[in-house]
């Protein structure tokens, strides 16, 4: 599911990878102003796995390396739920998706399927 996030449809992903898959839906926001990144992840449930899933997509340009460098400079990290820590970039980036609709569709899917495991997919800024 990593993938599809870099997908225009990731939808066609879900339904080809589970039976009784449903996507839910997409959402990007701008991560970064001064480079005009953007973020993204989609929300998604497979009924036959009973699982909702959350994708988020990695970095799609080559400059991360200079946010990790710069990271490492000027050590910008936050606390992250009280168990660990994760760089400023990173963390504004998954607030900034999840603040703009994979939270409500998260709680969503979760009050529509009680008892269902989660599953939170992505790699590099994705997770």
């Amino acid at each position: 599911m990593a993938a599809a996030t870099f997908s225009s449809n990731p939808e066609l992903c879900v339904k080809d990878n589970f039976k009784q898959g449903e996507f839910k839906r997409s959402i990007e926001v701008q991560c970064d102003h001064i480079k005009a990144d953007t973020c993204l992840g989609f929300s998604a449930v497979s009924h036959s796995d009973k699982a909702i899933i959350l994708s988020f997509r990695g970095s799609e340009n080559s400059e991360v390396s200079q946010e990790v460098i710069d990271a490492i400079i000027e050590r910008p990290i936050s606390a992250f739920g009280g168990k660990g820590k994760v760089l400023d970039y990173f963390l504004t980036a998954f607030t900034d998706v999840w603040k703009n609709g994979m939270k409500d569709d998260f709680l969503s899917l979760k009050n529509a399927n009680p008892g269902y495991e989660l599953w939170v997919t992505g790699h590099s800024l994705g997770v």
